[in-house]
């Protein structure tokens, strides 16, 4: 059968009359005679009527105008641009696709393999509200974003695209007049005639590097100290990979991150301080003869913090990097989503940075909407990045709508990719610590790929008091500012530390897993001056380690001569408890911490409950994914089963999300 892809639209007659004569005297000129190409496009119509009629058995999906500019990002291209994406398909799936793309005769817009493909049982077809309607579906199912190929796509991106969609599900119980299952996940794929190799040749995306943490002894090392983490950056990132059919470099893996993405339900007392803290432990999943010691955080919710009005300005990039529709264009909708959310009398301001900085929008109350969208719809990107000059002016419009005992916070949202200005990180960071002092705290929001700077971003969240997070869909968008918008805005104690003091006469040596940028000094825990993580209300916060009770077989461990002038400690034989963890923070506007501990007894109860097993799962996948050799013998079965098995209360389906997102890894790793 004729491959050229113009062949299918003459079958079709969806080609201009001049246009249909000149490809039929080429195809003459190529040795075909009119028999063998009547027959020819006969099948394709067969086939195609065939597969339409399958299609016709399926829910058709309308999306609204706005939904329908992000689910389209990945092209929207005139007919001729058909070429790359049919040219390597099998027959079939150029005709599923076909009609999908050319209903209603239609050349205008299309939406590439990446959203519309589907597996040899198509399940739902996306049929675009060409009334420009905003009926919302119940929901809509995207795929990894690659075409399929029997030749041009590696083995790994061929098993990807063959995966079952992913569907956009995340946030729509609960959220006040907006449905977000129809949120589809956004694909990522080459430019239209680029091949996969050929676009990574301009990835410029920055990682710092991760020195996975090692077994310590605890004779020469008790104290483990942390600072605590709620981005959840890495994990969305992570996901925008895997989605596009690749597994996530290894350094972008942030494994607390992936653990801390998911919420879990802590039922904790808060009467004596904001932050409540459970010990427990139970066998190792990894290792025989280890446990796994559990420490889950929660911060409170109260009410005066919750209720508290608002003043966010939001530092927009609007940089040519940020042109693409998964930068600024998906940014736009999502602010629209936080319009929702917020109270009339919260207050929202504008600033943007390209070549230069300028306020687009004073601070503004929620209440004057339409002049809010007004602003948002003008804004264009184009020129290079002074990121510098935004962040001055974004903290100098926080500084004028400053509400005392309220919210202020800048929301950088950006890819990162400052490359004119006040670049310096030293200079970025200074600044951004010496505001956070004055109560104005900073949220990063990255976006995007290609020159995504996620070492960059993570740095300048930390030291400015706030949270990073990645939106790689409007379904992340609505869990960031409409589901756990408070936890990302409402601030309930700062500079959160834990230290764990492990018992040397019941454990010989214990792995803290992941956490390694957020690792502190043993010292720094009672320096009130040293800088930690932040807790919005009702944050969770899951630390998890290995330990290799004494007695146990050790690992090959590097260890120190002992000293020659030091006084030994005699050990007070002390075998009933296996550590205490003690934790301190300062309230939101205090500088001097409070501190509390508690002990977890070696004869605890070793029984984990479903939080615990989940988030287990959650690390062994990050753990996996970074080729960890604590997990070298679990399988990718191996977890989903465990996550399966324990995924409990999931009343926005992010934990059916990571079963299909192990499902993924496991295809793309094969």
């Amino acid at each position: 059968m004729n491959t050229d892809p113009r062949f299918t639209a003459y079958a079709l007659n969806e080609m201009e009359e001049q246009e249909a004569r000149a490809f039929l005297n080429e195809l003459k000129e190529n040795g075909l005679s009119l028999e063998e190409i009547e027959k020819q496009a006969q099948e394709i119509r067969n086939m195609g009527s065939a597969v339409k009629n399958e299609l016709a058995k399926e829910e058709n999906i309308r999306v609204s105008p706005a939904i329908r500019e992000n689910i389209m990002s990945v092209a929207k291209e005139k007919k001729s641009k058909l070429t790359w994406i049919l040219g390597g398909l099998s027959s079939a799936s150029v005709i599923a696709l076909t009609f999908m793309v050319l209903d209603r005769g239609n050349f205008k817009e299309f939406n590439t393999a990446s959203q519309v493909f589907t597996d040899q049982k198509a399940d739902s077809f996306v049929e675009l509200d060409d009334e420009g309607g905003n009926a919302l579906s119940e929901k809509l199912e995207a795929a990894p974003s690659l075409a399929k190929s029997s030749t041009a796509a590696p083995k790994k991106m061929r098993t990807a695209i063959a995966r079952k969609r992913i569907q956009g599900r995340a946030g729509a119980k609960g959220a006040p007049g907006y449905e977000a299952d129809q949120m589809a996940f956004s694909g990522l794929a080459p430019e239209p005639g680029e091949s996969i190799r050929e676009a990574e040749k301009f990835n410029r995306e920055a990682y710092d590097k991760i020195d996975t943490n090692q077994y310590k002894l605890v004779e020469n090392n008790p104290l483990s100290t942390l600072s605590v983490d709620v981005d959840t950056a890495s994990y969305a990132n992570m996901r925008r990979f895997l989605l596009r059919g690749q597994l996530p470099p290894k350094d972008s893996l942030r494994v607390e991150e992936l653990i801390n993405y998911f919420h879990y339900d802590y039922d904790f007392d808060h009467k004596d301080h904001p932050i409540a803290i459970k010990v427990n432990q139970t066998e190792s999943s990894w290792t025989k003869g280890r446990k796994i010691v559990r420490v889950a955080l929660k911060a409170d919710s109260p009410s005066n913090l919750t209720s508290a009005s608002k003043n966010l300005v939001f530092l927009m990039d609007v940089s040519g990097s940020m042109s693409d529709p998964k930068k600024l264009p998906l940014l736009k909708e999502s602010m629209k989503l936080l319009l929702r959310k917020l109270k009339k009398t919260d207050t929202i301001s504008l600033v943007v940075y390209a070549g230069a900085a300028g306020v687009v929008l004073e601070p503004t109350e929620v209440r004057n909407k339409l002049k809010i969208l007004k602003a948002l719809e003008n804004l264009s990107a184009g020129g290079s990045t002074n990121g510098g000059a935004g962040i001055k002016a974004a903290y100098k419009m926080a500084k004028q709508g400053f509400i005392k005992n309220g919210v202020n916070r800048v929301i950088l949202a950006t890819d990162g990719d400052f490359n004119v200005g006040t670049s310096s990180q030293s200079e970025l960071i200074e600044m951004i610590e010496q505001k956070a002092k004055q109560d104005i705290f900073l949220t990063v929001v990255g976006l995007g790929m290609g020159n995504y700077q996620d070492a960059l971003l993570e740095k300048i969240s930390n030291r400015g008091n706030g949270n990073y997070a990645y939106i790689d869909s409007l379904s992340e968008a609505n869990k960031l500012f409409n589901i756990d918008l408070e936890k990302n805005l409402t601030t309930v104690a700062k500079d959160v530390k834990v230290q764990v003091e492990f018992n040397p006469n019941t454990v010989a040596a214990y792995r803290l897993i992941g956490y390694e940028n957020r690792v502190m000094a043993a010292r720094d825990f009672n320096d009130d001056k040293k800088d930690a993580g932040e807790m919005g209300a009702g944050h969770t916060v899951t630390v998890l380690y290995e330990i290799i009770p004494t007695g146990e077989k050790l690992p090959e461990i590097p260890n120190v001569d002992k000293l020659k002038y030091a006084k030994v400690a005699k050990s007070k034989g002390n075998t009933e408890d296996l550590l205490t963890v003690k934790v301190r923070y300062k309230n939101p506007t205090e500088d001097k911490s409070t501190k509390f501990d508690t002990v977890l007894k070696s004869n605890s109860t070793l029984k984990a409950d479903r939080d615990m097993n989940f988030a287990i799962a959650v690390a062994s996948f990050g753990m996996k994914l970074r080729n960890d050799t604590l997990v070298k013998d679990i399988r990718y079965r191996d977890i989903e089963n465990l996550a399966k098995n324990n995924k409990g209360k999931d009343p926005y389906d992010f934990r059916e999300e990571f079963l299909e997102m192990v499902d993924l890894a496991k295809d793309i790793d094969n």
